[in-house]
């Protein structure tokens, strides 16, 4: 196809589906990958961040020991944009948001994880009733966005959730905790074994979902864990959370 052709059938596609933001569904011109908008308030996590939970410094409140992955890192602080993104995705069945902060998240694991040599990309499931309700897993889709931007293999059946718990949001720090213990299995251990996983997820708040994912990949055999998920939530959207390219 020469390019005038297939610029001409984008141009009719576009006049005929027109795009719209994947963060918060406004209609896109051919060049944009997201809208004016949305590009102004995403706020970015840049260095310097803690080399354990992935919030810029001043805002790190890391407890000793508290965390068995070895690092985790975001692209998004979650707040404004990047908050109506994951919205639209977990709540509102948009799933054309993960592709998004896929790419984003791939960009970040380049940027943090360039002295790792990962082997599996897997997420963080969900209950089968909860994935069900929603029609997808939105963890699932981000990981396979991850994999397939960094070319790494995905596997996004190595750990299950045969017990379905409380929803976390609504609970305190010392309650996440006590609600994913015991929740998640590795179904696959004979991938994981000796290998560092790169593990997905939509929003660190505490970590304690990742938390506890981790510590079942590890005592399954997996040399390390990684953690990327699209958003942290931080406590300042100020200093080194300012708007910039990754």
């Amino acid at each position: 196809m020469t390019s005038i052709t297939k610029r001409v059938k984008n141009a009719a596609l576009n006049a005929l589906f027109p795009r719209r933001c994947p963060l918060c569904g406004a209609f896109l011109s051919p060049a944009e990958r997201i809208c004016g908008k949305c590009a102004d308030n995403l706020v970015y996590i840049n260095r310097p961040i803690c080399g354990r939970c992935g919030r810029p410094i001043f805002d790190c409140d890391c407890r000793p020991g508290e965390f068995c992955f070895e690092r985790s890192v975001a692209p998004f602080s979650y707040t404004k944009a990047a908050r109506s993104g994951i919205h639209r995705l977990k709540f509102d069945k948009k799933a054309s948001a993960a592709a998004f902060f896929a790419n984003m998240m791939a960009s970040v694991v380049v940027r943090e994880y360039s002295d790792y040599n990962i082997h599996i990309v897997t997420s963080v499931p969900l209950h089968r009733d909860s994935e069900t309700k929603r029609g997808y897993n939105q963890s699932q889709l981000l990981a396979s966005g991850v994999a397939r931007a960094l070319e790494l293999r995905v596997d996004n059946g190595i750990l299950i959730k045969p017990v379905k718990n409380s929803v976390q949001h609504s609970l305190s720090r010392q309650e996440r905790v006590r609600n994913v213990r015991d929740v998640y299995r590795v179904a696959r251990p004979d991938l994981i074994k000796n290998r560092t996983v790169l593990l997905c997820d939509d929003v660190m708040t505490t970590g304690s979902t990742l938390n506890e994912c981790a510590k079942v990949l590890l005592e399954a055999g997996a040399a390390r864990v990684l953690c990327v998920t699209a958003c942290r939530v931080c406590e300042s959207n100020q200093g080194g959370m300012k708007r910039a390219v990754i």
